[in-house]
């Protein structure tokens, strides 16, 4: 596998403590997610579906999930690719170190999904999560100086290697899947990968969706 997630954004934090000034342009860069995910008004958090939904056929839905853990500043990223049969095509689950926060997690996931997609020469892809705030920057033209905004950068620079690449946020309900293979990559502790199948849990969670 290709993978490789230390993005020029780690830079910013690992070993450097932050002065007044710098911790004044963090807390300042942080407004926005922050006004995004709690949000009362915001639409995407509303109309969400129940539970998971196939893609349009010829395409592949690679739904990320993540577990922050801000004791050790460390996460765990987890993509599973379905087609629209609900079948299951690939998955991994990934550990990173040196996170800062929450936000740079769920950043950071969705950057797992992406690039797996890439590893696994994927063309017509939907990728989906319950991380609102990094799918309404990915939708966005605008750039700003969000925390975030490298790391989308990043994704959006690949999306040359598709024929169609998509993002959509759903409901925590909706990427359930996702989060379980985020335990099973807890657990392990080292970066997994699976093809055409998946670990029991998550085998038995694709299972329920489709019901």
């Amino acid at each position: 596998m290709k993978l490789d997630f230390r993005g020029r954004e780690m830079l910013v934090y690992e070993g450097s403590p932050l002065s007044l000034g710098n911790t004044i342009t963090f807390i300042h860069s942080h407004s926005e997610e922050f006004n995004i995910l709690y949000s009362a008004k915001s639409p995407q958090l509303v109309d969400c579906p129940p539970k998971w939904s196939p893609p349009a056929a010829n395409f592949i839905k690679i739904n990320f999930g993540v577990h922050f853990i801000s004791a050790t500043s460390q996460s765990v990223s987890g993509a599973l690719a379905r087609d629209s049969l609900g079948r299951i095509v690939a998955a991994c689950a990934y550990p990173h170190d040196w996170i800062a926060d929450s936000f740079i997690a769920e950043a950071k996931a969705c950057k797992v999904a992406v690039l797996f997609a890439i590893d696994l020469d994927l063309s017509k892809v939907h990728v989906e999560g319950d991380s609102l705030a990094v799918i309404k920057k990915l939708k966005s033209e605008i750039e700003d100086k969000s925390i975030l905004q490298p790391i989308v950068r990043d994704i959006n620079s690949t999306r040359g290697s598709f024929e169609v690449i998509t993002f959509s946020h759903v409901g925590r309900r909706s990427n359930a899947t996702a989060h379980f293979l985020v335990r099973v990559g807890l657990q392990a502790g080292q970066p997994q990968f699976w093809f055409g199948k998946a670990p029991m849990m998550v085998e038995q969670a694709v299972r329920r969706d489709l019901a």
